[in-house]
C-alpha cells in the first residue's frame, strides 16, 4: 500500500507523541484495512498495596486490561529477596510506603536497571532534586496546535483504502511548561502530596503570572477527610471515638511546607494550618489573599482569568465559576453557603473556586480535591500512565 506524504507525516507525529516507549507497543492491520495499534500488557507492582492508597491505586488498576498488577504470594511477602526480584521486574513501582520503607526500596533497584519506573507516594523524595516532581505539565505550544491541527487526517492509498488517525485531547498545563516531559522520560518520580497539590494548583499559575509576588507571606488553610491519617486515624474516627473537627500542626514544620514552597516557586515558607474532619475522604485547600499584596490593579476577575487560561483544556484541573454568585448558580455550595470538602471522593477531579470582594481588596481561593484521589492515588496513577507512554487519562 502506498501512503500519500500527509499520512506518513501524521504517523511520524504519532509514533513521536505517543510511542516513547515503543517497545510495549505492537502494529496490527486488520483485513478492513483500518491499521490500529495494539498495545501489550505492563507490569506494575504496588509496595505497600494493604495500606490506604495502596488500595486506592489497585482498584484504578485491577479492571485494567493494559496492565498486569503483579503480587507477591501471601507466604513470601517478609521474603526481601523476592520483594527485590518484583520490584525490578516491573515495568512500573509505585511505593505506598512511610518514608523510610520507601527509601529501602528504591534502594533495592540494580544500579543496572533503566527501565522500572518508580514512583514514590511518601514524603521522602519530593524535594530531591534527582527525582522529577509528579505534576504534569504540558507539550510545548507549538507541539499542541500542530497535533491539533492535524488531529483528523484520512490518508489514502493508490487502493482507496482509508486509515483514520484520531488523537486524543491534549491534556494543558498544571505545573510547568516542561514538567510533562520530564515526566515522559524519568525513571523516578515523587508523587505530590494532597495538601501541596491544592496549594501549588492555586498558587503556582499566580506567582507564573507575575500575579502574586515572589515572597508573599501568606497563609494556607486546609481541611481533610481522616482517611489522610492512614490506618490509625481511621480506626479511631471510625469507633467514634474521636472529635468532630480537630486542627494539627501547631510546631509550624509540618512535612509538607518544604514542597509547598519549593514547587509554588513562591520562594517563602506559608503558614499552614492543616485540619482533619468527620468524613472519610475528600479536602479543601484555601489561600486568602488581600489585593495589597499582588500586582497593582488586580481583581477577583484577573485571578479567575488566569486560572481559567493556565488550566484551559486540562483533564483533571477545572476552574469553577467566579465568585459566590457564580457557585450559588451553578449549584456548587450546599443551601447555598457551604463548600463541602467531599463532593470528590473516588475522582482524579480537583475543582477551583475564586472568591472575590472587590470593594475589600481580599479573595480566597479554594482548591477542592479527594485527598486519596487526585491527592494520592489517583495522581499516582496519571504519572504512571504519563511515564509508560499511555494514554494519561485511562483508570482515571
Amino acid at each position: 500500500m502506498k501512503l500519500s506524504l500527509s499520512c506518513l507525516l501524521a504517523l511520524c507525529i504519532d509514533a513521536f507523541a505517543f510511542f516513547d516507549r515503543t517497545k510495549v507497543w505492537h502494529r496490527h492491520t486488520h483485513s478492513s484495512s483500518l491499521t490500529t495499534l495494539k498495545m501489550s500488557k505492563v507490569k506494575v507492582f504496588i509496595d505497600g498495596s494493604a495500606g490506604t492508597t495502596g488500595l486506592q491505586v489497585r482498584q484504578r488498576l485491577e479492571s485494567r486490561s493494559d496492565v498486569e498488577v503483579m503480587e507477591i504470594p501471601q507466604t513470601q511477602r517478609k521474603d526481601a529477596a523476592v520483594r527485590k526480584e518484583y520490584l525490578n521486574a516491573a515495568d512500573a513501582v509505585i511505593l505506598c510506603l512511610p518514608d523510610d520503607a520507601s527509601r529501602e526500596a528504591a534502594s533495592f533497584i540494580e544500579p543496572s536497571n533503566n527501565r522500572t519506573v518508580l514512583i514514590d507516594a511518601s514524603t521522602a523524595f519530593r524535594v530531591d532534586d534527582s527525582w522529577t516532581y509528579g505534576f504534569p505539565g504540558k507539550y510545548s505550544q507549538s507541539t499542541i496546535s500542530f497535533l491539533r491541527t492535524i488531529s483528523r487526517i484520512q490518508c489514502h492509498s493508490s487502493y482507496h483504502h482509508t486509515v483514520t488517525l484520531t488523537y486524543l485531547n491534549f491534556p494543558m498545563l498544571e505545573l510547568s511548561s516542561d514538567q510533562r516531559e520530564k515526566l515522559q522520560k524519568s525513571k523516578r518520580i515523587s508523587n505530590p502530596g494532597c495538601y501541596p497539590t491544592g496549594f501549588i494548583s492555586i498558587t503556582r499559575p499566580l506567582v507564573d503570572a507575575g500575579i502574586l509576588p515572589v515572597g508573599t507571606p501568606i497563609t494556607v488553610n486546609a481541611i481533610s477527610g481522616y482517611s489522610g491519617g492512614g490506618k490509625g486515624l481511621i480506626e479511631i474516627y471510625e469507633s467514634g471515638g474521636a472529635e468532630p473537627w480537630g486542627g494539627y500542626g501547631y510546631g509550624l514544620s509540618h512535612k509538607h511546607i518544604a514542597e509547598m514552597c519549593k514547587y509554588s516557586n513562591i520562594d517563602c515558607a506559608p503558614i499552614f494550618q492543616p485540619q482533619v474532619g468527620s468524613f472519610a475522604q475528600g479536602m479543601v485547600v484555601s489561600v486568602p489573599l488581600h489585593y495589597s499584596w499582588l500586582k497593582k490593579e488586580t481583581t477577583g476577575a484577573d485571578l479567575h482569568n488566569t486560572l481559567s487560561k493556565h488550566y484551559q483544556g486540562s483533564s483533571f484541573v477545572k476552574v469553577m465559576p467566579l465568585g459566590e454568585n457564580g457557585a450559588k448558580d451553578a449549584n456548587l455550595l450546599e443551601r447555598d453557603a457551604f463548600l463541602r470538602p467531599d463532593t470528590l471522593a473516588d475522582t482524579n477531579i480537583m475543582q477551583l473556586f475564586v472568591f472575590h470582594n472587590d470593594s475589600a481588596g481580599q479573595a480566597v481561593i479554594c482548591a477542592r480535591l479527594d485527598n486519596l484521589g487526585k491527592g494520592a492515588s489517583g495522581a499516582a496513577v496519571q504519572n504512571m500512565n504519563i511515564a509508560l507512554g499511555l494514554d494519561e487519562t485511562v483508570g482515571l
